[in-house]
């Protein structure tokens, strides 16, 4: 199955969109870039070297969007994830020259200023001294790995997705050798950000931390709650329209990866989180 729904991501995101110079975003987030994280995870669960191939390839598109945008430099919604990739797959297919390419782009882009004006005016919003570190997300304070603070331990009311909540919390502290889960809550969309599959992924981590089988089969059964019920959920998303639907933190390509993870749970890990 996650087979068919990597060939289903690429054929929407790359094959039919990957030639336009305009209008393509090439970041991990939203973007072109996430489909090529997804070829990766499947190359690294099948050995399908054609796989790698096209992750390649879709990075080489990324890398020449990105570099003539000079917005963001993060991992997730920048330049920095592009390269960083780039870095990675050299190294798997074994290019030394190209691993050069990326890390000295990669390198130039760190030495430039991080941190737009208008973001630090969002920094330093916390009302607890405690925790000097707390800043706002577009306005308002998020606990979460993506638009908060991981290393807040108090998520409030239906807050469990990653990105915003619970379930960033609960990666963080299983890579602090401690357990966190969730007890309500479930964001009715299938991406790694906000959905059901970044939910699944604190599970796993929970997994790998403790080995206690239950933590295995509660991701377990958020990848079969996808696998039946992921068609109506991005359709009932639909007016989103564009890419997202299929991208890796928003889309199908995160529960594609969550499907290849699940085949070696052991090995999981969350796509441009866990190391």
């Amino acid at each position: 199955m996650e087979t068919v729904l990597i060939t289903l991501v690429v054929e929407l995101t790359w094959k039919q969109r990957g030639n336009a110079d305009i209008g393509v975003d090439p970041t991990v987030y939203n973007g072109l870039l996430g489909t090529a994280v997804t070829c990766l995870r499947s190359y690294e669960a099948t050995g399908n070297h054609q796989d790698l191939v096209l992750c390649s390839d879709i990075v080489d598109k990324c890398t020449v969007l990105a570099r003539a945008s000079h917005r963001h430099l993060t991992f997730l919604c920048g330049r920095g994830g592009v390269y960083a990739l780039g870095a990675v797959v050299s190294h798997y297919m074994r290019d030394p020259q190209k691993l050069d390419f990326f890390f000295n782009l990669f390198l130039k882009a760190a030495e430039e200023k991080a941190l737009p004006i208008d973001l630090k005016k969002e920094a330093g919003a916390s009302d607890n001294p405690d925790c000097p570190l707390m800043f706002r997300w577009h306005g308002t304070r998020y606990y979460g790995a993506a638009n908060g603070l991981a290393g807040i331990l108090q998520p409030k009311d239906k807050l469990v997705q990653w990105s915003h909540g619970a379930t960033g919390i609960g990666i963080t502290l299983c890579k602090l050798h401690r357990g966190s889960s969730m007890e309500n809550g479930l964001v009715k969309e299938v991406g790694l950000a906000d959905g059901v599959a970044g939910n699944a992924y604190a599970f796993l981590s929970l997994y790998r931390l403790t080995g206690e089988s239950v933590y295995e089969e509660r991701a377990r059964a958020f990848g079969t709650y996808l696998y039946h019920n992921a068609s109506k959920l991005v359709a009932t998303q639909n007016q989103v329209g564009g890419d997202r639907l299929f991208s890796l933190f928003h889309g199908l390509a995160g529960t594609a990866c969550l499907w290849f993870d699940l085949l070696e749970p052991e090995k999981s890990r969350f796509p441009g989180y866990e190391l």
